[in-house]
């Protein structure tokens, strides 16, 4: 395939993209799963039952804001629009099992603690840099709420008396026991 076949592939799907694009007008943001909209992390069932359009919407924005994030960093201009296509579509690919305010807020950690060069600038992230601070968030919400359980309130269970043990042998049509008058430890060693 040659560079003008790709560049053509590339702006058909930019121009297709740009009319499945939501805009604030037509509430297409709002069209989501309100799953996808909040701070919580949502089960993989969630994105298991979007419809298509909806998947694809939910990867356009995060191909937005892929570019979003991508356009604060140098770029080389002679750079192909094929080649920027792969990169925000890899953007996609790796996140798409996130909501938009966890990367959103994944995106701010990363600005906050993220990896800098002497000069302090801040390094151009990949992907699997925003995924792996989402997935931290998730397990430290995951182990917060954990703890926040509230304990059982199970009282604990009555021990068997020998007598009891006895009755329930008898009942279930078990010979009794010789001699047996309850659990004791075995004791190793010289005690009396």
């Amino acid at each position: 395939m040659t560079t003008s076949q790709s560049n053509k592939l590339v702006k058909a799907d930019r121009q297709n993209a740009a009319s499945a694009a939501p805009s604030a007008e037509s509430g297409s943001w709002k069209s989501l799963p309100a799953a996808l909209r909040v701070s919580r992390s949502p089960s993989l069932d969630t994105f298991k039952d979007l419809t298509d359009d909806q998947r694809a919407q939910h990867r356009m924005q995060i191909g937005v804001r892929a570019e979003a994030i991508l356009s604060q960093f140098w770029r080389d201009e002679a750079t192909s629009d094929a080649v920027r296509a792969l990169e925000i579509e890899g953007w996609m690919d790796v996140l798409e099992l996130t909501t938009h305010a966890e990367i959103r807020a994944a995106w701010a950690e990363y600005q906050r603690s993220g990896p800098r060069g002497r000069s302090g600038a801040l390094y151009r992230p990949d992907p699997g840099a925003i995924h792996r601070i989402i997935i931290k968030s998730r397990q430290r919400e995951r182990m917060k709420q954990q703890r926040q359980a509230p304990e059982p309130t199970d009282k604990p269970k009555e021990r068997v008396t020998p007598e009891r043990a006895a009755e329930i042998r008898a009942e279930a049509g078990f010979p009794p026991l010789p001699g047996y008058q309850g659990f004791k430890p075995k004791r190793f060693g010289n005690h009396t």
